[in-house]
């Protein structure tokens, strides 16, 4: 059927138009998947080189995105998404598993006291605590849309005297 030598030769030619980075690699994994998709290739239906050329040209493509997206450094930097412009490493994105259970809990005991409240309640409560509102700005503007009429509404609401 086909020789080393002519394996060979088909997967250099492939491989060769990659950067030399990863050319290795590259090779042995087009010759694994040469050898996956030979036992299907009909030589009265198609050329050697037109049949595997997508194949192993492609599988080439998948192994450098794998690759890039898997070999990614804690050490390597990124812009942060604040807007400031300042690059940040990787490893100091990373919660320390302290600050993941005080969220964890934290969301339990929102998931608590939300549990059994109204829309407008879960509303009132989410704008005060979490949006920042004052109890005047939530007045103000959701007074008309949700027929709350009055600031002690919202205190009660929201547990304050």
């Amino acid at each position: 059927m086909i020789n080393e030598n002519e394996k060979e030769i088909l997967i250099k030619k492939i491989t060769g138009k990659f950067t030399k980075k990863y050319r290795s690699d590259l090779f042995n994994e087009c010759y694994i998947t040469l050898h996956q998709i030979l036992p299907n290739y009909d030589p009265e239906k198609a050329n050697l080189q037109t049949y595997t050329y997508k194949h192993l040209y492609f599988s080439c493509v998948k192994f450098i995105n794998d690759t890039k997206l898997n070999h990614q450094s804690l050490d390597d930097f990124f812009v942060d998404d604040d807007g400031d412009g300042e690059q940040e490493r990787l490893s100091e994105s990373i919660d320390s598993g302290e600050n993941l259970q005080s969220e964890i809990e934290g969301a339990d005991v929102i998931e608590n006291l939300l549990q059994g409240k109204t829309e407008v309640e879960k509303l009132i409560i989410n704008l005060y605590y979490f949006e920042g509102l004052s109890v005047k700005e939530i007045l103000n503007d959701y007074q008309s849309k949700h027929l709350i009429r009055s600031s002690q509404t919202i205190r009660k609401i929201i547990n304050l005297k």
